[in-house]
């Protein structure tokens, strides 16, 4: 992003602060920080998903006597929300967590196209409301809004992540209802479904990587502590 001096403006992902360069890639300042107070956010520009951008321009006006253009981005509770998942050999997939549409790519540039079934997703549970509430109403007060943005969706969408095995074989993962004691994943070669693995929702697999008939994963307890975990599927008699 580029501000009217032609100074550059730098968001990255999961960094929460605004970096500010001359138009000749010298550092200047920066500003803002992750929060709900003056001046912080918790969103940026490069989170994917479906946003409402409120113009802020001038709140920075005092910082180095610069005019800058603030974008504070807005994102829906338990709303669509973009995935990815790279695999070997430079297979990667993405979807929408809010409808069962993955599209699977190869190295070479081609798309495959999978379609699962129009299942809504599970029901948000009442404690996800209120999340979902509170959550608005924050991006209210920071946003000066009269109304939120956004409703509370009645259903979180059908997808949760995507992943790949050692094998290359891609694993889409459904989304759980709160509460929920097993997770569910669909897992396809190509275009074919071939197998569908259930597992303890308390084992995560965000950090560690997927075998092809074991999930290697982590659990945490009550005081944080984590522990690995290894899960063996094996088919249904």
């Amino acid at each position: 992003m580029a501000g009217s001096r032609g100074r550059i403006l730098v968001v990255g992902r999961g960094v929460h602060d605004v970096r500010v360069f001359d138009p000749d890639g010298e550092f200047l300042f920066r500003f803002g920080g992750e929060g709900d107070g003056p001046e912080e956010a918790r969103y940026t520009a490069l989170e994917l998903g479906d946003a409402a951008v409120i113009d802020m321009s001038g709140f920075a006006a005092g910082l180095s006597g610069a005019a800058l253009l603030y974008l504070l981005y807005l994102y829906q509770p338990f709303g669509p929300l973009w995935l990815r998942g790279h695999g070997p050999a430079g297979v990667w997939a993405s979807a929408s967590r809010s409808v069962y549409e993955v599209e699977l790519h190869a190295a070479a540039g081609s798309v495959i196209e999978i379609i699962g079934p129009s299942d809504p997703g599970p029901g948000l549970s009442t404690e996800e409301r209120e999340s979902a509430r509170s959550r608005l109403e924050r991006d209210m007060e920071r946003g000066n809004l009269d109304e939120p943005a956004f409703e509370v969706p009645e259903t979180k969408g059908p997808l949760a992540d995507l992943f790949f095995d050692q094998a290359g074989r891609l694993w889409v993962e459904k989304a759980a209802a709160d509460g929920a004691e097993m997770v569910e994943a669909d897992v396809y070669e190509g275009a074919t479904l071939v197998a569908r693995y259930r597992w303890p929702s308390r084992v995560n697999p965000g950090a560690a990587p997927w075998a092809q008939t074991a999930l290697h994963g982590t659990t945490t307890d009550e005081l944080g502590i984590q522990r690995a975990a290894r899960i063996r599927f094996e088919p249904n008699p």
